[in-house]
Order: structure tokens, then sequence, then C-alpha cells
């Protein structure tokens, strides 16, 4: 196969080799093709979504609460609306349903300060928070970390603990290489 490359991409191709990064043109020329069909590949990903998303729309099964931003102003607040028993905490701008009373005294100090209007509504809805989630830090350690979703997520400060009115109390201490073994998530700050 023969192939003619423009002037401008053969210094650019003899300047990689130069550098030590590549040892011959067909190094680079396979990693430009390399990095050329991933592209590709995540354009026809990214096509598929759009051609999945445009159906899910015109079939009705998206509605204009989908496409809500997040509210991070709230961010730390436990909500409800009126009448209703579910509880959330907003996190990250989206209000996450707490699963269970259970849940809930592992998690907050108490039952009080909880906002109940009809304006929650206006929350976007995420994730649900995990069935059994916990507060936790290692030993000898001072960082605490929010336990839920397979994650530990750092709670950066006191004053994080205070926003969203986590239990000091109710703080698990495990062993380090425990808690080392968890994927690490999204920090919760102030």
């Amino acid at each position: 196969m023969y192939i003619q490359i423009q002037s401008e991409l053969e210094q650019f191709i003899q300047a990689q080799m130069a550098s030590g990064r590549f040892a011959s043109a067909d190094d680079v020329i396979n990693e430009a093709l390399k990095l050329l069909q991933e592209k590709e590949q995540r354009i026809e990903e990214l096509r598929q979504k759009i051609a999945m998303g445009t159906e899910q729309i015109v079939k009705g099964q998206v509605t204009e609460a989908d496409f809500q931003p997040p509210l991070h102003e709230f961010n730390g607040l436990r909500v409800k609306l009126p009448g209703q028993p579910e509880v959330y905490l907003v996190d990250g701008g989206y209000r996450r349903w707490i699963p269970n009373p259970e849940t809930y005294n592992n998690l907050f100090r108490d039952w009080n300060n909880i906002i109940e209007e009809m304006t929650v509504a206006n929350i976007p809805i995420g994730s649900s928070i995990s069935d059994g989630a916990v507060l936790a830090k290692g030993y000898g350690t001072a960082a605490v970390f929010l336990i839920e979703q397979g994650q530990k997520r750092w709670i950066t400060s006191p004053e994080a603990m205070d926003k969203y009115n986590f239990s000091w109390q109710r703080v698990y201490q495990i062993p380090n290489i425990l808690l080392d073994s968890i994927s690490t998530g999204l920090s919760i700050s102030t």
C-alpha cells in the first residue's frame, strides 16, 4: 500500500520519532489510526444513544423533568412532599430517596428539620441512597465517609457533616484495609 502524506504531517511524524516516543513512522501512523478508530467508535456509540433518546421522546417515555438541571443550592437538606412518607436527601443537586427508617437512622442525627413543602417536587430526582448505607472511618483516622452504592464518599469537613445533619455518634470504625478496598466516589462538601 502506498500512502502519500502532506508535508506538514510528515514533519509531525518526524518530530514524534525524534522525541523518542515512537521508533518508526509506522508506529506513529498506527497510533494515529488507532486513535481515529476509537474516535469513530465513540461517535457511533453517541449516534446510537441519540437515536435511542429520540425514540424514547417519540414514545413519550421521557418527560421535561428528565432534563432538569441539578439544584446544588439545596445540598444537605432533608426534604419531603406534604402528606407523603418518603424522605429524601438533597445530594449533588438531586433528591435522593432514603429507602427506610433504618438507613435514615444510620446516617442522621434526628428526624427534626425535614423540609416539607410542594416546591420539593422541583428538585430533580437522583439515584436512591442504598439500603443500609452507613457512615464509617478507618481505625485511628479522622476522615469520615458515607458508604453507599458500593462506594466510599469522603465527607470533607465537620461543616459538611453539619450541613448534611450526619450523626457523629453513628460513625462506624472499620479496619483501614477494608475501607481502602472500597472504591472512591464523589466527595461531600459544603
